[in-house]
């Protein structure tokens, strides 16, 4: 396990502590999800294009890739996107059901 793998692994923890913290209802958890899953899929290609054309590379061994794009970046995109998502959807409005 390398140092990228722990930091995505206290990165997921504190993201569901977080998130459990703010409690989103299961509407808005779904939504956070569905935008955090179409981040990852808009994110994908971008990383691919970037890596097949050496725009940027990996120096030591990213971890398991498809297709060259390592997994635990696109995980850590959905981490993200996702943590995102219910810290803008709280701090909209606290009645909010859009987010």
């Amino acid at each position: 396990m390398n140092l990228y793998y722990c930091f995505n692994l206290i990165f997921t923890i504190a993201t569901i502590i977080f998130s459990i913290f703010f409690r989103p209802g299961n509407a808005n958890f779904y939504i956070a999800i569905k935008i955090a899953v179409i981040f990852v899929l808009i994110g994908y290609p971008w990383d691919y294009f970037a890596i097949r054309n050496h725009a940027w590379h990996y120096s030591k061994y990213p971890g398991v890739a498809l297709y060259g794009v390592p997994l635990n970046d696109l995980w850590f995109v959905f981490v993200a996107s996702y943590l995102s998502c219910i810290i803008f959807g709280k701090s909209l409005n606290k009645t909010s059901e859009i987010l």
